[in-house]
């Protein structure tokens, strides 16, 4: 809007930012299984560029950190509970990576997911319930592995991404 002028509408693909994800992935009440689709995918592909960064930067100190973080996870039964902890597991990660850019992509992806973690407990129960994938990540943090940590990332990431991918893929078809 300019003072004495007219009102411009922007296209948001063009304009907007991450800060509007979380009101594109829920929308009159209903999730867009596109925009969604697209979550996990930037998911998938950037986790392991962060942890593989991590490692490189943060290694020994962000292993260190996670180690409370694996305990926890190991110790309960709690689907919701498991969500919470991989979500506090992978801001250990994004700190370590020491990139500005991820940490607010990884706030903006956290702020879409975050409403949808109970509604997700289902389809999230064999990543986020098993540690040892978790544990591997660790491992290759503190060992200072960017290579190692890459691929143990995707190998933690990669058979929800496809899980998700066809739930989605459902609720795509559902909706034409």
């Amino acid at each position: 809007m300019r003072h004495g002028g007219g009102a411009t509408v922007r296209d948001f693909q063009r304009y907007a930012g991450l800060d509007l994800l979380p009101r594109l992935l829920v929308r009159g009440g209903r999730l867009d299984a596109g925009v969604a689709r697209s979550v996990v995918e930037a998911r998938t592909q950037i986790g392991p560029a962060i942890a593989a960064q991590a490692a490189e930067r943060g290694g020994p100190v962000v292993a260190a950190t996670l180690e409370p973080l694996l305990d926890r996870l190991a110790s309960t039964d709690d689907p919701a509970e498991w969500q919470r902890l991989a979500l506090e597991y992978w801001d250990v990660v994004v700190d370590g990576a020491d990139s500005i850019v991820y940490r607010l992509m990884f706030n903006s992806l956290r702020a879409a997911y975050e409403p949808a973690v109970p509604a997700l407990a289902a389809l999230l129960t064999e990543e986020v319930g098993a540690v040892e994938p978790y544990r591997l990540l660790a491992a290759a943090l503190a060992a200072g592995d960017p290579g190692t940590a890459r691929a143990a990332a995707e190998r933690l990431l990669t058979p929800t991404a496809q899980a998700l991918l066809g739930a989605l893929a459902s609720l795509e078809e559902d909706d034409r």
